[in-house]
Order: C-alpha cells, then structure tokens, then sequence
C-alpha cells in the first residue's frame, strides 16, 4: 500500500542517505553536477523550460541543455522532495524530510521550505506540527501566495505502526495559516487557473480513488477506482487547462513486466512497477502512456499540456501527452519528483 511502503521507505533511507553538508555550508558544492554512467546519458530535453528535482540531498536545476546545477544541499539525514516553482518562477518550494530512526521519542516527519532558484533565501514556511507528520505532494495556488500540502501523519506507537491520518490543507506563505480542505486525501494539483483540484484518496485496506473537484474540494469526481483496476496509484498532476490528469500507477493485469530485461526486478525494489496514465476529466477512461516498468515514476506537465516529465528511480523521461513516444533524456532519483516551467 502506498501510504505504508512511503513510511517504511522513509525508515530505511537513513541508511542510503550519503554524508553530505550541512545546509549552512558556504562551501557545499556550488556548481556541482551528477554524474551520469553510460546507461543514462545527459540528454537535452526538447521541452522549452528548466526543470527543478532532487537528486539524494541535493536539490538541483536542470537547464533545457541537460546541464544541471546545485541551487542548495539539505542537512545530514534529511533529503527534499516534490520541488515545484512558484507561479512566476522567482521561488521554488520542496519539502524536507527527516527520517524515522527507530529510537524512541525520536523526532522525525517533513518541513516545507522557499528558496531562490539561486539557492540563496531559504526560508522555513511550515515545520511538522509533530512527530511522524509529513508531506506528500504540493502545489501552488496562481496568485503565489498558498501553497496545497497533502499532510500525512504516521502514527507510531512503541516503535510500531499504529495508523495514518491524512488530508489536504491550504498554507499560507507568508504567515502560515492552514485550513483543510479535503479529508483522506494527499497529492493535490491544481489546474493552471487555479479552479480545479486534483488528489487521491487512499485507506489503509488499499481501497481509494483518483478524484477531481473545484478548487476547495467541493463538487468531487471520481475518475479512477484503486483496489480493482489499479493496484496503486500515486503522484496525480492536473493537466495545465483542467481537462485531464496524469498518475503513475501499476496495473491489475501485471503487463508492466513487458519492457526491457531486467526492469521489472529493479521497479520491485521498492514496491510495484509502475507506468504513467491519464484519465480525461470529461470521459473518465484511463489510457496507458508508457512501458517503462519503472520504480515510483512520478509525472508532471509542461506548461503548454503537451508533454509529461516523469522522475522514477531508473530514469528520468520525457513522454508525449498523446503517448506516441517516450524518452529517456537523464538520470533517475529515487523518491524523487520533478517540476518544469
């Protein structure tokens, strides 16, 4: 289930996590690119924007040329995620995750932060309200001034796992104020007009749904079924117009398997392999855009709707909206998310 294998992958990734510099470190590897190995060579994107994604404890901008670049490095033990630019590209947000050690009364869960895209500014928006809250997807609202955060509360007890809350709030930037807005629900994506919401909802017995709705959640509906169709879904991103929404997702029939050799044990590592969808808000039928088999894909639009970015652990990808291609244009992350404007 995806809820419990995010917090079980939140466990083990303290021991993953390289050492790195604090995030204070004047000298913490400005100007620092990933290396590429030869199955994953840098590739210039045809999309004509920057993109921002984390790369380990790195949360970097890739320029249209391939080129990437550090804007900052989070603190020992902790990583960010689900980067997105503001509005007018002139902040990004991300949010920054401790892990969960096992030690008793230990503090853990995910802060949300701003910063220039020069890596300078960073500013702490909200901290976990208490032990084991986290993140799981956000998105701006247009006029830059809230942000949407799917609030996620891993409840421990004696070092076990007792249950979840989960729901979507809307935050204000400037003096963090939070009001709910959808319950059971994480990964919201707001349309680019700001008038249509799109989120998943998912219980602990694997069942939910992928839902669209107005911009405060009201008038839900429902687009696709988790538990019959779809084993897991994760990560949905309202296309820029409101018309349709991409999802990464594993499908019932198991024909995920059917890519290249060895991609289906490597997408097993950490859960189900997964491919991109989309579902059509008017029609409500999901189509399969990719055959990548690929561990916790996640995808997002280009500001013109006509090609999705997708950020999986083996990959990072540029996909035609119509499905008619798929390319592998750079290096994979795990845990990761990616943004392009």
């Amino acid at each position: 289930m995806l809820n419990r294998r995010d917090f079980l992958r939140a466990s083990a990734l303290l021991a993953l996590l390289p050492v790195a510099c604090g995030g204070n470190d004047k000298n913490s590897g400005k100007g620092d690119t990933p290396s590429f190995g030869a199955s994953a060579p840098t590739v210039a994107a045809s999309v004509d924007g920057r993109m921002t994604l984390p790369r380990e404890q790195r949360l970097m901008i890739r320029e249209k040329n391939g080129q990437e670049r550090l804007v900052l490095r989070t603190p020992p033990s902790t990583f960010p995620s689900f980067p997105q630019w503001s509005p007018d590209g002139s902040r990004i947000a991300f949010v920054q995750s401790s892990v969960f050690t096992g030690q008793p009364g230990a503090d853990w869960g995910s802060d949300l932060y701003t910063v220039n895209p020069d890596g300078t500014d960073p500013k702490l928006v909200w901290k976990h309200d208490q032990p084991g809250a986290q993140v799981q997807g956000i998105c701006w609202t247009p006029d830059g001034k809230e942000l949407l955060i799917g609030y996620f509360l891993t409840i421990i007890k004696d070092n076990k796992f007792e249950g979840q809350q989960t729901r979507i709030e809307r935050l204000e930037v400037a003096g963090g104020a939070r009001t709910p807005l959808v319950k059971d629900a994480l990964y919201p994506s707001l349309s680019k007009d700001g008038t249509k919401l799109a989120y998943l909802t998912q219980q602990l017995d694997g069942t939910g749904a992928l839902f669209v709705s107005d911009a405060g959640g009201a008038a839900p509906v429902r687009l696709v079924d988790l538990g019959k169709e779809f084993l897991m879904i994760m990560g949905p991103r309202i296309s820029p117009d409101g018309s349709t929404v991409a999802f990464s997702a594993s499908h019932a029939s198991g024909r995920e398997q059917d890519t290249a050799p060895g991609a289906g044990l490597r997408a097993a590592k950490h859960g189900l392999p997964a491919d991109i969808w989309k579902v059509a808000v008017a029609d409500k039928t999901p189509v399969r855009l990719t055959r990548i088999a690929e561990d916790e894909p996640y995808p997002t639009w280009t500001p013109d709707g006509k090609t999705l970015i997708v950020l999986a652990t083996g990959g990072l990808y540029e996909v035609a909206a119509d499905g008619s291609a798929t390319r592998k244009i750079g290096e994979g992350a795990f845990g990761g998310q990616v943004d392009v404007r």
